[in-house]
């Protein structure tokens, strides 16, 4: 799983008078796990509007669905707790390249970016600062060095190809995850980038890459 920035803890777990100020360049960054709702849907239903209720409903895979239904449910939260408002007077959007966005009548849009992976949703949110947000559950994967290569920059791959076992697949989703999240947070996505960022290489026991 990628490192969370902002609040480590669950969504339910902090008041919003603990929460920073949204107004000053802050990014809110909140995860819920799908385990206790998933025999409790028909309550994040409730909380949605009905064009959002309908497009849960549309994906097909219960996960998947409980995945969207909860980042969605989640995002409400944290908006309407800094507009002081009704989760249901919350309006959704999206920007030109698809982003979405979260707004209240005669109030600005904020910005808004989620994520989710295994059994766990992540959302962050913002007043005013453009930013993305990648959630990955460490897994076996038979190809890691085939997808680095194929998305990755040169560098990168050059440097998990040298590593191997549990050491190459760690740095490898760290890579993914902050390049996918820098993606996100520009609107694009892997398809349209012949080469994403790269990043600053460090051994595994050093800090997180870092974007150059």
């Amino acid at each position: 799983m990628s490192q969370l920035f902002g609040m480590p803890a669950c969504w339910d777990s902090l008041p919003p008078s603990t929460w920073p100020n949204l107004d000053k360049n802050h990014i809110l960054v909140a995860r819920a796990c799908l385990l206790p709702w998933q025999q409790h849907d028909q309550l994040l239903f409730e909380k949605l509007t009905p064009e959002q209720s309908q497009f849960a409903l549309s994906i097909r895979h219960p996960k998947k669905r409980l995945q969207s239904l909860l980042g969605r449910v989640l995002a409400q939260h944290l908006v309407a707790n800094y507009r002081q408002c009704a989760q249901l007077q919350i309006g959704w959007g999206h920007t030109a390249l698809g982003k979405p966005l979260v707004h209240v009548v005669g109030t600005a849009a904020m910005q808004l970016n989620l994520s989710h992976s295994g059994n766990y949703v992540v959302v962050a949110i913002s007043s005013d600062y453009e930013m993305g947000v990648d959630l990955e559950r460490e897994r076996e994967l038979s190809d890691c060095l085939g997808l680095a290569e194929r998305f990755l920059h040169p560098s990168d791959w050059n440097y998990l190809a040298s590593l191997t076992g549990e050491i190459q697949r760690n740095l490898f989703f760290r890579l993914w995850s902050r390049n996918e999240a820098v993606l996100k947070a520009e609107g694009t996505g892997w398809a349209s980038s012949v080469r994403p960022y790269k990043l600053k290489l460090v051994t595994p026991a050093a800090p997180a890459p870092t974007l150059s």
